[in-house]
């Protein structure tokens, strides 16, 4: 099902790896403008420039910064198809992590063909931004982010061949997230990996914004040049893939206070303060995992406590991550799915940065939630409904500008 091909990308330059670290940068929409600057201070050739817009700058003005780096030679371009092979080693919970993926173009298609799996809604500024980006710039410096499901692990066999060989990139970036890249441009092990996706449906992990622009261009340009996004692949079979939660940090509505709101909550959940505890609230949210209930932790501000709120599952589908959008935020708070894209929720993974979110919230509650389960999204999206925004963590971020892939970039 999945049509998958190598490029010629524009790697930079093998004189610059000394420096790659200031090079790369996070996804475009974790960025400000403050963070944006302090990348370029780092180094003026870091790829924000490319990715993301200041806000005195054109889209014209970003073209013209990549037409100057590659007649420099900041980027240069490898000369044959080539798919590119990741490893990124991190650390999580004390324990070392080693994700496996690779970088290729996908040719786009709706989502009626469930092809390509889209696991969360988007929204219009974030694709009108991408589209004229698209428009002007005619490459992409980062990647969509996908999941297939392989049980064969091709692609991890690939690695183990190669993981003692040099590979073209090697960094470690601010984050601690240890990045090694290799060049697969052998013809045999492209048809090998083209031959083993035909038959895979891939799910939207990040990105879906920058997936239903590519498809809106590809719409709006039928050459085949257009039909490609730039994409990154995992396994979620794989022993090492990782899905983290995402928290909940908001303000306490002004016609409620924390003990009215608890005493709602107790006419539907199970309400437990918690005694102070030597554990991490992460911790103690995994220890309690139940499959015949859900549960998750409401953190107050004013009342400088914890509670844990469950209660048991009604459905086999239910789940933490739609209690709080039917059974809090919407009858409770009154939000509609516009009220929560206009920023009523922030949200978070780090449970440190967290807790100290939800201190500088004035009225601060925040929800920890378990991570979603994949599965779980599997079944959703299978059936066309999607899951509430920023459902799922799949850590860590893909790396932008590590591999760019200029339209048309590929033997015909």
């Amino acid at each position: 099902m999945a049509e998958i091909r190598g490029f010629k990308a524009h790697l930079y330059s093998e004189n610059l790896h000394n420096e790659m670290q200031d090079l790369i940068s996070p996804p475009y929409d974790v960025i400000h403008e403050e963070g944006r600057q302090g990348l370029i201070q780092k180094n003026k050739f870091n790829s924000v420039q490319i990715c993301l817009k200041a806000p005195n700058q054109t889209y014209q003005d970003m073209k013209n910064i990549f037409e100057k780096w590659k007649s420099e030679k900041v980027l240069e371009q490898h000369p044959r198809d080539a798919l590119y092979l990741i490893e990124e080693r991190f650390l999580l919970n004390d324990k070392e992590i080693t994700r496996i993926g690779f970088i290729g173009l996908l040719k786009t298609s709706d989502f009626s063909e469930k092809k390509i799996l889209p696991h969360e809604n988007t929204l219009s500024g974030p694709k009108k931004d991408r589209f004229e980006l698209l428009e002007n710039l005619r490459a992409e410096a980062s990647q969509v982010f996908f999941c297939y499901d392989d049980p064969d692990q091709l692609i991890e066999g690939i690695y183990n061949d190669l993981k003692q060989t040099s590979p073209r990139v090697s960094i470690e970036d601010p984050s601690g997230v240890s990045r090694r890249l290799w060049v697969l441009d052998q013809p045999q092990i492209l048809k090998k990996i083209k031959e083993h996706f035909s038959n895979k449906k891939l799910l939207i992990a990040d990105g879906h914004h920058r997936y239903e622009t590519a498809l809106s261009f590809s719409k709006t340009h039928p050459e085949i040049e257009s039909q490609y996004v730039q994409a990154y692949f995992t396994n979620r079979l794989s022993p090492n893939f990782e899905i983290l939660a995402i928290h909940r940090i908001c303000s306490l509505p002004e016609n409620w206070t924390d003990e009215t709101f608890l005493k709602a909550l107790a006419k539907r959940f199970q309400v437990e303060a918690l005694e102070k505890t030597e554990s991490s609230l992460t911790e103690f949210v995994e220890s309690h995992k139940n499959p015949e209930r859900i549960g998750f932790l409401l953190v107050s501000k004013n009342l400088q406590k914890s509670f844990f709120v469950s209660r048991k599952k009604e459905t086999e589908n239910d789940a933490e991550i739609f209690s709080l959008q039917k059974e809090i935020f919407e009858p409770l708070f009154q939000w509609t799915s516009a009220d929560i894209a206009k920023e009523k929720l922030s949200f978070e993974h780090d449970e440190k940065m967290f807790l100290e979110r939800i201190k500088k919230t004035r009225n601060g509650i925040g929800f920890l939630l378990p991570p979603t389960d994949l599965d779980l999204v599997m079944k959703i999206v299978e059936t066309g409904e999607r899951m509430p925004q920023k459902s799922t963590f799949f850590y860590p971020k893909i790396a932008s500008g590590l591999v760019i892939y200029e339209l048309g970039s590929f033997e015909p």
